[in-house]
């Protein structure tokens, strides 16, 4: 066994975290920490990174590491608004937390979901990784955002969707313009 193999199997030390652990004696806090500092400095809301190519053709990636977690979300888009993607979290040579989303959205929609995933961001409160249940901003008087996160609001197992509806000033029901469907999970 090399050298780097023996050391990553007998435990590293995680910069930020200020001690030497092994995967045995990390926690799903842990993970959700690194997760709320990974999508605070590189999620796809925040605009703050530009996106790389990934090495899965027509995909986007983000990533941001600290010590030996990994933060990497992957996606494909659509000229028709389709999308699907994933975000795992490893430590080391392992996938501690994963989570898969696919769904559709306009492009005139999407810096308000921007907006909407992005409160949730900054006030680090977790609701299926997505948006709050309802979200609205007066400068998109039109669009309403909803999260329904069907099972589990735990970081460490949900299940859920999100729409936004677009109100029709004649009088008829709101208009479903957008969705995502999403679920996830801890791997410890």
């Amino acid at each position: 066994m090399s050298d780097e193999l023996r050391r990553i199997a007998e435990g590293v030390r995680v910069v930020g975290f200020e001690s030497e652990r092994n995967i045995s004696q990390i926690t799903v806090q842990d993970i959700q920490d690194f997760y709320w500092e990974a999508m605070q400095t590189v999620g796809w809301p925040t605009e703050k990174v530009k996106p790389s190519h990934s090495l899965m053709p027509g995909y986007k990636c983000l990533r941001h590491r600290t010590g030996k977690f990994t933060f990497v979300d992957e996606w494909s888009s659509h000229a028709n608004g389709r999308s699907e993607g994933k975000t795992t979290i490893w430590f080391g040579t392992n996938p501690v937390w994963v989570m898969s989303y696919c769904g559709w959205y306009p492009k005139e929609v999407i810096s308000f979901l921007k907006l909407a995933l992005t409160e949730m961001i900054e006030a680090r409160h977790f609701m299926g990784g997505r948006g709050n249940n309802y979200y609205y901003d007066k400068n998109y008087s039109d669009l309403a955002y909803f999260n329904d996160v069907e099972r589990a609001k735990l970081f460490s197992g949900f299940v859920g969707e999100e729409k936004i509806y677009k109100s029709i000033n004649d009088g008829s029901d709101n208009t479903l313009v957008g969705l995502h469907r999403y679920q996830g999970m801890s791997l410890i």
